[in-house]
Parts: C-alpha cells; sequence; structure tokens
C-alpha cells in the first residue's frame, strides 16, 4: 500500500509518490544491544550481489504476500554499479525474493526496465504472481548537457515460480501514473490503484477532475484492459488502495485535498483528509466520505474486517482534536486509526503517538485485535515505553476496542523505516529497511555487503508468536515489592524471571515506594498515586533565601512539614536577597521598599528642597527635587533670587547699590533716588540716554543732560559759538550770532575775486576776498587797478 518512505519527508508529497524519494546514508557505532522478545529469527539480504565498486545506495520494501508457501518480498532499491559485463546498471531496479517459513532465502531477482523503476506491488491471482510498479526514464542529453525525464507509467508483469517475467504491459496517460497498489478482483480479473495525473490519452480512457485523482485499471490476468475508472474533486487526490466487503461491495480508499467537486461530494476539513468511497462495478459512486481534522490526514492503508462487518481507515495525522478527529495530538504527526461501519459513518478512533513523528506503516487483521506497523522517531512517553535511537520500526497490538495491549520498538542505531510486513494469526513478517550495522535489535548483515552494498538492506524478521495467547507484557520487578517497573519492561508469551505482571511501580529501586504503601509527609509519593504526600494535612511554605522570615510569595511549595533549604510559612518578601527587607521592615527613606508595600519611601514626609549654592540659607527657584531627606547644600525655601551672592537674600538689608539686596523685586527702595546720565567726554554734561534712576551719582554719570555730543568735551549747553560750522552750545543751530561774509576766490592773489566762484561764511578764509572785480582770475597782471598795455587783453578790467 502507502510506503513509509515517501513521508518521512514531513508532508505529503503532491507529485511525487513513491517508496523511493531519498537517500539514506547515516553511520554508527556499532553497539550490540538487548534483542526484541518479538523477534524469533532475523536475515539481511540484500537484493543482488553487489560488485567492489558499490558502497552506496538504498532499499524501499513495497510489499509481501504468500506464494507456494513462501513470503513473495518486493520492492525497489536505487544504486549505481558494474555488472558482470562492466555495464552500469539502471540506477533504480525493482527486485523480487522469495523466502521460506525458516528463513531461506529461496530465489531472487531483480528486473531492470528503464533508469527509474520503482513502487512495486505483489498480489497472486489463479496461483500466478503479478507485479505492478511505475517506471519511466530518466537520460542525460550530451547535446543540451542536461538531465531528462520521460512520463511515468504503470507497469503490469506477470512472473514464473522461477521469477522469470512472461509478459509485461504498460498503461498510462500524457502525464506521470503512479502505482500505489494491486489486488485480485477475481479469479481472473486484476484491479491496479495509481494516482494519476494523466488526462484521458493513450491507455487512460477516462478523464480527470483535478489536478491528481484515483485512477483504478481493471484487466484480465492477461492483461487486457476491461475498464479504467477515474475518481476525483478540483484538486488533488492520493490512491491507497482499493478492496471489497463481505458481500462483494468495492471500497476505494486515498487521501483528498479537494473540495465537494468532481465525484467527491463530502466536505474538506483541512489541507488533506482520508477519503473513502463506495462504488459499484461498473465505476458509478454510490457514496463517499471524508475524514479529518484542521490540518493534514493521509492515509496509508485500508482493509475490511469480515468479523466486524467493518472498515478500517490507518495513517497518520498532523491535527489537534478538531472536525471528525476527537482526541488531542501528541506532537508532530501521530498515527489515527478510526473505524467506519459500511455507510462510512465512524464507529470509534484512537491517536496514537508521541512528541516527536510517528508515521504509519501497516494495518493488519486478527483474530483478537489490530496490529498496526509505523516508523517512529518519537522519544519516550507513556504510551511509547522505548525511546527510538534515530528512526525505528514501532508496532501496536491493539484490542478490537482499540485500547493497547502492548508495543514494541524495533530498530538499530541508524534509521531502520517499517517497511513491508504481512501478518495473520499463524504468520508473521516484517521486512524494515534497515540501516547496515549491528547494533540493538539488528545481529546480523547480508555477508555480501560487509565492506560494500546498500547502506539500507532488507531486514528480514520473522516474528515470535506465543503457542498459546498473545505476547504479554512483563514488568521488571527489581526492588521485589510484587509490583514491577512503569518503565522497564519487555514482551513475553510467558514469565520472565524477575519480571511480573503488574507494572505500576513509580520506584522499582525502593522496594517502600509502590501501590500498597502508605503516604507519609517525606515530599515522595509513597503509594505511586502520581501525588506527593496526598492525604495528609498541608501548608503552603515559601522559600525565604535571606534567613528573614520571610519568603518569596511566587517560590513555593505545598507541603505536610517544612522542607529543608529556609522554608518559611510567610511569604511577602519583595528582596529574598536582603534580610533588611521583607513585610516586616520600617520604612526609611532611602529609595527603597523596606516593608514590601509596594511603594518606595511610603508614610514618610517628603519636601520639595531647593539648592542653596551660596550657603545663605536660601533656596535657588530653578534647582530642585523631591525627597524625604534634606541634604546638605539644600533648603526647603525657594527665596533667594541670587544663588552665587551670600549677601543677596530676602534677611539682608537693602542699601544704596543697583542691586535688589533683600529679593523684594524692587532695587534700593527706601533712598532717594536721581535720574543719573552719562557723560563719556567729562564735559559735566551728559547725553540724554543711557540714564539710571540711583540714590548716588554711579561713576562717569552726571545730573545734567542736553550734551548733543558726548565725545567732543568742547561742545555741550552754554559752550561759546566759535565760527566751525558745529553746534558748540547745543542749542540746535549752528555758527549763530556770528558775522557773514560773502567771499569770492582769488584765483591769482592779485587781491581781486573771481565772481563766479563765491560763498558766504562768518570768516573770510585764505584765497577769499571780500570783492568781485577780477576779470581774469587766473592771470594776477589783469584786475581793475592794473594799467592798460598794447597786448589785446582787458588789462584793467573796463570792459
Amino acid at each position: 500500500m502507502f510506503n513509509f518512505s515517501m513521508l518521512t519527508m514531513g508532508i505529503p508529497l503532491k507529485y511525487k509518490l513513491t517508496c523511493t524519494f531519498f537517500i539514506h546514508w547515516l553511520a554508527f557505532v556499532v553497539v550490540q544491544g538487548q534483542v526484541s522478545e518479538l523477534i524469533d529469527w532475523q536475515i539481511a539480504e540484500q537484493p543482488i550481489n553487489f560488485s567492489p565498486f558499490t558502497d552506496y545506495g538504498s532499499t524501499q520494501v513495497s510489499d509481501i504476500t504468500m506464494y507456494d508457501g513462501n513470503f513473495a518480498i518486493v520492492g525497489n532499491y536505487s544504486t549505481s554499479y558494474y555488472d558482470i559485463l562492466d555495464e552500469l546498471s539502471s540506477s533504480k531496479e525493482i527486485f523480487l525474493m522469495l523466502v521460506s517459513e525458516e528463513g531461506e532465502v529461496i530465489s531472487k531477482k531483480n528486473y531492470a526496465l528503464y533508469d527509474e523503476d520503482e513502487g512495486c506491488f505483489i498480489t497472486v491471482s489463479d496461483d500466478k504472481l503479478f507485479l505492478a510498479f511505475t517506471s519511466h526514464i530518466y537520460f542525460w542529453d550530451d547535446d543540451t548537457w542536461e538531465y531528462y525525464e520521460t512520463d511515468k507509467n504503470i507497469y503490469l508483469a506477470s512472473v514464473s515460480p522461477s521469477l522469470d517475467v512472461e509478459w509485461q504491459l504498460t498503461f498510462g496517460g500524457n502525464e506521470d501514473d503512479i502505482t500505489a497498489d494491486i489486488v485480485t478482483a477475481d479469479t481472473n480479473r486484476l484491479w491496479i490503484a495509481a494516482t494519476s495525473y494523466s488526462d484521458s490519452s493513450e491507455t487512460k480512457t477516462s478523464t480527470n477532475y483535478g489536478a491528481s485523482d484515483i485512477w483504478i485499471l481493471e484487466t484480465s490476468n492477461e492483461g487486457i484492459i476491461i475498464n479504467d475508472m477515474t475518481f476525483g474533486g478540483a484538486d488533488l487526490e492520493i490512491a491507497t488502495s482499493i478492496f471489497r466487503s463481505g458481500d462483494g461491495s468495492v471500497f476505494i480508499a486515498g487521501s483528498s485535498a479537494s473540495p465537494p467537486s468532481g465525484v467527491k461530494s463530502s466536505s474538506l476539513k483541512g489541507a488533506y483528509d482520508y477519503w473513502l468511497l463506495h462504488i459499484d462495478e461498473t465505476g458509478n459512486v454510490i457514496w463517499d466520505k471524508s475524514y479529518g481534522g484542521s490540518d493534514i490526514e493521509m492515509l496509508s492503508d485500508a482493509v475490511y474486517n469480515a468479523t466486524t462487518n467493518s472498515i478500517l481507515l490507518y495513517g497518520y495525522s498532523y491535527s489537534d482534536s478538531s472536525f471528525d478527529k476527537t482526541e488531542a495530538s501528541y506532537g508532530g504527526a501521530d498515527l489515527w486509526l478510526i473505524e467506519v461501519d459500511m455507510e462510512g459513518n465512524i464507529i470509534r478512533q484512537k491517536s496514537i503517538g508521541s512528541s516527536g513523528d510517528d508515521f504509519a506503516g501497516k494495518l493488519h487483521i486478527l483474530e483478537n485485535g489490530y496490529l498496526l506497523t509505523s516508523s517512529s522517531n518519537s522519544p519516550y512517553s507513556p504510551l511509547k515505553h522505548e525511546s527510538s535511537s534515530a528512526i525505528d520500526h514501532w508496532e501496536i497490538k491493539l484490542d478490537t476496542l482499540f485500547n493497547i495491549v502492548w508495543e514494541e520498538t524495533i530498530g538499530s542505531l541508524g534509521n531502520d523505516f517499517s517497511g513491508a510486513s504481512y501478518y495473520t494469526d499463524e504468520q508473521n513478517l516484517l521486512v524494515i529497511e534497515g540501516h547496515r550495522s549491528i547494533t540493538k535489535d539488528k545481529t546480523i548483515i547480508d555477508p555480501d555487503s560487509e565492506t560494500y552494498g546498500l547502506i539500507y538492506e532488507p531486514w528480514i524478521i520473522h516474528r515470535n508468536q506465543c503457542t498459546d495467547g498473545d505476547f504479554s507484557v512483563w514488568h521488571q520487578d527489581w526492588d521485589g515489592d510484587g509490583y514491577g517497573s512503569i518503565t522497564i519492561n519487555q514482551l513475553a508469551c510467558d514469565s520472565v524471571p524477575g519480571y511480573i505482571s503488574t507494572g505500576l511501580d513509580c520506584n522499582d529501586i525502593n522496594p517502600l515506594i509502590n501501590p500498597d504503601m502508605e503516604e507519609l509527609c517525606n515530599a515522595i509519593d509513597d503509594n505511586c498515586n502520581g501525588i506527593l504526600d496526598d492525604g495528609l494535612a498541608t501548608s503552603i511554605f515559601y522559600i525565604d533565601s535571606d534567613g528573614d522570615g520571610y519568603g518569596q510569595t511566587i517560590a513555593w511549595v505545598e507541603a505536610c512539614v517544612p522542607p529543608a533549604d529556609y522554608y518559611v510559612l510567610l511569604p511577602g518578601d519583595c528582596d529574598d536577597t536582603d534580610e533588611f527587607i521583607n513585610p516586616g521592615m520600617t520604612e526609611t527613606c532611602d529609595g527603597i521598599d523596606n516593608n514590601c508595600s509596594g511603594l518606595v519611601d511610603d508614610e514618610l514626609t517628603f519636601y520639595t528642597l531647593y539648592l542653596d549654592g551660596d550657603g545663605d540659607g536660601f533656596g535657588n527657584p530653578s534647582i530642585s527635587f523631591y525627597g524625604c531627606t534634606i541634604p546638605a547644600g539644600y533648603v526647603v525655601n525657594n527665596s533667594d533670587c541670587n544663588d552665587s551672592n551670600s549677601s543677596i537674600n530676602p534677611d539682608a538689608e537693602e542699601i544704596c547699590n543697583l542691586m535688589d539686596d533683600n529679593c523684594d523685586g524692587v532695587i534700593d527702595e527706601g533712598f532717594t533716588t536721581d535720574v543719573y546720565y552719562l557723560d563719556n567726554d567729562g564735559d559735566g554734561y551728559g547725553a540724554n540716554f543711557p540714564s539710571v534712576f540711583a540714590c548716588t551719582p554711579p561713576a562717569g554719570y552726571v545730573l545734567i543732560d542736553g550734551d548733543c555730543n558726548d565725545s567732543n568735551a568742547e561742545i555741550y549747553p552754554g559752550a561759546p559759538e566759535i565760527c566751525n560750522y558745529l553746534d558748540d552750545n547745543c542749542d540746535g543751530n549752528v555758527n549763530e550770532g556770528l558775522p557773514s561774509y560773502t567771499c569770492y576766490l582769488d584765483n591769482d592773489g592779485d587781491g581781486y575775486g573771481n565772481p563766479s566762484t563765491t560763498y558766504i561764511r562768518c570768516e573770510v578764509s585764505a584765497g577769499y576776498v571780500l570783492n568781485n572785480l577780477d576779470c581774469n582770475d587766473s592771470n594776477p597782471s589783469v584786475h581793475p587797478y592794473n594799467d592798460e598795455v598794447c597786448n589785446g587783453i582787458d588789462d584793467d578790467c573796463n570792459g
């Protein structure tokens, strides 16, 4: 059915549904451990004989059936090796192996159809062996330097008792078609279940509803197609199996990611749900049901139980309790088993898991219950008594009501994936994809592969069976108190020395601790009921690290006697590292919550404190803080108007100094004041501005203002006016009261002026005269009193 090796990637794979996804390549220290009681015999058998050129590869075991009294085991392996002709074999090949009930390998054969042969399943019909598998070509193009692969197709092969292929046929459409199962429909018909990405094309006549659908191919035992049917919705469906019920009804099972659409009428709960369909012989859907929670459910196996006339669906789930899933998740992926009636209604369900990932394998119906196989990397838990070393085979026996009867982990120190299994009430064969090492339960490797071969080889285990009844879980009673260990146990048909059937001892190294003991006040679960000191009067004790009699409120234990390590009855210590801080302390002014009231320095008087920088007892109003003590240099008042001068404060006497000595906002109050004017030139007269009011004249200031030029001591009110074109007496006039003359320029110095160059002044300047009689002021020989001479010039200026 659905193989675990396609699940270990964690998320359902939408487009690569094969059992050959990954190469296992871990190495582990070889350690021999205790072998599981479930193992009758074990062998390790490589599918083929490898040459020294091969030291890598892996095996995926797909299916097991009984054929001619032997176990027929099929699967595929991936490797690269050179055969006896020195030719490179294909990278993935199918193998078929016959193993006797005693563990003898009768025969084995590998089949290389194309480069990639995988996903092989087997059935027996009319005493003939039939293989159904997936194959495609994966090749290198020397021209483009790229790898190419063809579409995947379904191959059906008839195999003779000598394991030779009698005939083989190819089925498929224009996209990938991937084999999921092959079963016998009746004595001359086969059913192949596949996941199909193809639309109607080539040998596929039915049309797809979504990206991938479940494709059922019906053929005769000679490979002649009788019918093909497609079932799906608008998204993705993944095939698991097809089977009949007791009355011959046909059922198809798989996983679905589609909402109601196509032939799917049931709702989608999460990302993927289990999907079950009841169809008639011609492919008409009678009803369909989906089952799931809010996350991912992937179906691994589906079988009909003739005893209960019900159907069992087994897979794995990532969902917590939601929709159809009624139990909470244990961790990552959990095993999820549901039983439904013949109308698809849920009868019961069971979630099994631990804190890691547990992936479903096969479901087997036995006379007295069910056996589940899985691959697990989960640690110990209440449902799993042994932690997985890496990935181990984990199987669980349930009764008909889904109660766990026993569970067992089988594996080495490497990864061991649960492969195929064939469990009945008469025969029990398990094939694990086992790591090539001798550790723990694995006591053998293929002798031909000690130095080369597959890293993961078929590890074939024949299960022990009890001659009378089933295995029982026996618990170690190391302390001999009549109760066995909860965690240390083993499976056996009969009693084991040192082990008993009762496993309720919570401390198997102390005979005074078991379910029959009386509970004592000792902080120990004496009676193993999971509760310490139950039924006894208890108090709450708080840890007191600083020894002040008060404990931390958040660090407490409930006990019947005080525990050691400073436990007290009184809580409330807000600082358990300081013995002087607790609810019994008096609050002091130190910025600490001394009494643990939740307030700092509460119930104390607080002040606004001001800096007294000059030490005169009065504070600076601009520098302050709020406190409950008065430090040096601070006062409780803010009355100082000059905190850098101790002579200035509200208590100082006002003196005549142009300062507010007593800080009343008034300067030199109580003194007679006058207006004094700045006298810069010292002439006894000040300028109108600047001026000050003062009770005594400041230096450089005078009482009289009116100086119109305070930078010239010769200019002031009352100064004699002189002919200098300045307002010497500051009356607003220039040269007032002085004579005025009209003066003419005497440029040639002959005593006579030029009538065209004149000015009026209060004095005659040099070069000027008071007359304007000169007719040529550039010739001193020409003027009114000169003698006329014969020279063509008016020498005497008479015209």
